[in-house]
């Protein structure tokens, strides 16, 4: 082997390192927990601080760096094995540079991404010090190739914050200073639960938070403006859908304020009809994302949509409070008592809650951990997938440590249940 082939060699076995290195790193700060290491590398804090407020800029740069080595490898394994293999037939001199390309870059890229998976803090600790000089040098044509991309895609019409490519590492990041606010006292817990209820926001879909069609007071096309004014008063709602015939046929929604001007009328047959009165009604699938339906009320300038299921009938109602609740928490209205609790609680490890109540919310709310499941998205509808049928009051059943009890049941609805705490067992030492 000649003096020049060797450097060759040499160099592209080098380069080869350089692209297995960056691509660990780039593996591994997809994986990084920042949090956990401030919390056992103290000693290393600066950087990993840098890392952490640099952190899109820093994992563009290794990217950039990665695609740059991996081409110069490609190109250089080329000359190389040409240069070996010069005196053999075109057809072997082919099949070699495949193979040495395969061998080459593809195991050891696979390789070298399993262990920046598996390793990602061992990965992250060993090279942090040379990412703050990965990206220095890399940074502005790191940042002129992603304003090129996201232009291109903005371009298709295809660009959205929520699918950005490091929209996660935002995310993580902005969710781990939460965290590190709450643990120094800087943030309460409300204040990071709410936090954390604005990144799950855009993985909620309507039908999550969405009023059932059983719990919709609706009003029929056909009743007076009297009628419905007294409905309102009745009920303290101010907003209901107008149906014709039932209630999978919605013609409109009725706003209470809207025949406010009819009200210098001393006579209530100068009153129109509540046809005349009610608004067009605006249809969302209950698969929408509660961000998609935030903009599209902002957009469309209304505050109340009626939610359809797969087969075209109503499944039930959002409305813009529904949506600032999942983010701010309940807010409670004009006719609602605050001083009223969402469940009873007879002795300490004993509840008696509304059955409507979301099972997720239940057990952050009560401190259990009943199973979540497809199948039901209530304590009611818990109910009735494990009893198997409609249940009537007084049905009992076991689900590891709690004993759920139906209380009350109105027209084949589950009302309220009881759910109680039992006493752990100790195991009997032998």
């Amino acid at each position: 082997m000649d003096v020049p082939l060797a450097i060759g060699v040499m160099l592209w076995a080098a380069l080869m390192g350089c692209a297995a290195v960056t691509a660990a790193i780039d593996t591994a700060l997809s994986r990084l927990r920042v949090k956990e290491l401030l919390e056992t590398n103290e000693t290393l804090a600066p950087r990993i601080q840098l890392w952490f407020r640099k952190a899109r800029e820093m994992r563009a740069a290794v990217f950039l760096w990665h695609a740059v080595f991996l081409m110069a490898t490609t190109a250089l394994s080329v000359l190389v094995v040409r240069a070996v293999w010069r005196s053999h037939p075109h057809g072997v001199l082919e099949f070699v540079e495949c193979a040495a390309l395969f061998v080459g870059i593809i195991i050891i890229e696979l390789v070298a991404r399993f262990i920046g998976a598996r390793s990602a803090p061992a990965v992250a600790m060993r090279f942090i010090g040379v990412l703050s000089w990965v990206a220095a040098l890399g940074l502005p044509l790191s940042w002129l190739f992603m304003k090129t991309a996201e232009g291109i895609v903005r371009l298709l019409r295809l660009y959205s914050p929520d699918t950005h490519p490091f929209a996660s590492i935002e995310e993580e990041r902005a969710a781990t200073l939460a965290e590190m606010g709450g643990a120094k006292g800087a943030l309460n817990a409300e204040e990071r639960a709410m936090i954390r209820s604005i990144f799950d926001f855009g993985e909620t879909i309507v039908r999550e938070i969405m009023s059932p069609r059983t719990q919709i007071t609706c009003l029929s096309y056909d009743i007076t403006i009297a009628a419905a004014i007294q409905r309102a008063l009745e009920t303290g709602h101010s907003r209901f859908p107008v149906y014709k015939g039932d209630v999978d046929h919605i013609v409109g929604i009725f706003y209470l304020r809207d025949i406010l001007p009819y009200w210098r009328h001393e006579l209530t047959e100068t009153l129109p009809l509540l046809v005349d009165v009610i608004r067009q009604p605006f249809f969302v699938p209950e698969t929408k994302r509660v961000n998609e339906l935030l903009r599209e009320f902002r957009t469309s300038r209304t505050q109340i949509a009626i939610v359809v299921d797969e087969y075209g009938g109503t499944s039930g109602l959002i409305t813009i409070e529904d949506l600032l609740e999942e983010i701010v928490g309940e807010i409670h209205g004009e006719h609602s008592s605050e001083s009223q609790r969402p469940y009873e609680q007879p002795d300490r490890d004993t509840f008696i809650i509304d059955a409507r109540t979301p099972v997720y919310d239940a057990n952050v709310l009560l401190g259990i951990a009943i199973p979540e499941d497809s199948h039901y998205d209530t304590l009611g509808g818990y109910a009735m997938y494990k009893l198997g049928r409609l249940p009537r009051e007084g049905d009992t059943f076991a689900e590891g440590a709690l004993e759920v009890t139906v209380v009350s049941v109105q027209d084949r609805r589950v009302r309220r249940v009881k759910i109680r705490k039992l006493p752990v067992e100790k195991e009997e030492k032998g």
